[in-house]
């Protein structure tokens, strides 16, 4: 029961929704991030109880510079895994 009390403390957001946010997230942090193409998650088995049921999976950088887009996406994929968890697919 505890492990319920602690999911429902989380939105529940569909994959696509998740990754498209991230990658605005990520192309509006810095102008050298513009060029940012996608990021790609998966659901995964938390390592912890009410740790995140998700993480990256894959990214395309596109033009963007590197470096700055994984700062920029390492910053906000930390904030999101405490307020969301991926919902189930149907």
């Amino acid at each position: 029961m505890l492990k319920r009390t602690e999911k429902s403390a989380r939105k529940s957001i569909a994959r696509s929704a998740l990754e498209q946010e991230l990658a605005e997230a990520v192309r509006t942090s810095t102008p050298e991030c513009e060029g940012f193409l996608a990021v790609f998650v998966e659901k995964i088995a938390p390592k912890e109880r009410g740790g995140p049921n998700w993480a990256v999976k894959g990214v395309r950088y596109g033009s963007a510079d590197r470096e700055r887009s994984q700062a920029a996406l390492s910053t906000v994929v930390v904030a999101r895994q405490q307020e969301v968890d991926l919902g189930d697919e149907t």
